[in-house]
This record gives structure tokens, sequence and C-alpha cells, in this order.
């Protein structure tokens, strides 16, 4: 149980909790169609982690939680494999919250100043969370 945030408490279950719990009152791919993912912004130690717990277990989904420093290795294709891994158990583990830490040092703008291997992991988890974003059978 989460403590305080009561509007922001409210609009998750709206959102969040209820489209996942009751997926027929929620037509697919109608105005009423539920996000398929959620930020949680803010500085550390605000709650992001203990609200995307409560969450999961609000729609009695598994709680995946990735930190974005365990997907770069020091082996050349290493870090795709991991982000690779991250959507595929995700997808095993069906229903699943990924909860990404400290996304905004992934998903920064590209730079040409970036090294290939964060470059190529970067390109792959987008082109990955699009795509488990957007599938048919997950609506």
């Amino acid at each position: 149980s989460v403590g305080g945030l009561s509007h922001v408490k409210d609009v998750i279950r709206r959102s969040i909790v209820l489209p996942f719990q009751y997926p027929d009152l929620y037509p697919v791919r109608s105005l009423r169609t539920p996000p398929k993912g959620v930020l949680l912004h803010g500085p550390p130690g605000t709650g992001k982690t203990l609200v995307a717990r409560a969450i999961a277990k609000c729609c009695e989904a598994t709680f995946l939680e990735v930190r974005v420093e365990s997907l770069f290795g020091k082996w050349v294709g290493q870090s795709e494999q991991a982000v690779a891994a991250i959507f595929s158990l995700a997808r095993k583990l069906q229903p699943c919250l990924v909860f990404v830490d400290e996304i905004d040092s992934l998903l920064s703008s590209r730079d040409f100043t970036d090294n290939h291997a964060y470059l190529n992991a970067k390109t792959i988890f987008l082109r990955l969370w699009d795509g488990f974003c957007t599938k048919e059978e997950d609506y």
C-alpha cells in the first residue's frame, strides 16, 4: 500500500489497474484503449519503484526490475543480448510489469559520440519496446 499521492493513485487505477483487471470494458483501438506504458519520473527517493511494485501487485503481474547499468557488458554483442533477454523473459512471465530504473540514461538523445555497443543496445531496446507495446496479441 502506498500512502498519500491520492491523485496519482487515482490516475494509475483508472488508466492501468482497471483496464488490466477488466479488459472487456476497454475495446481494442478505441478512444478508451489504455496506455501500454507509463513513465514515472521524479528525483531519487520519491517512490517510483514502490509505486511500480504496487501496480504490479494490484494487477497480479510479475514485477521485473531492470537496472540500465546491468544491460552493458564488456564483450561485443553482450549488451544487445541482455536487452533481448529482458523482453523475452517479460513475454514468458506475462502478465509482467517491466520497470526500467534510470531509463533516461539509456534513452537520452542519440549522439554520434556514443560508442557502437551503446547505440546498438539503445536501438534494440527501442525496437523491442515498440513491438512489445504494439503487438496485436497484447491487446
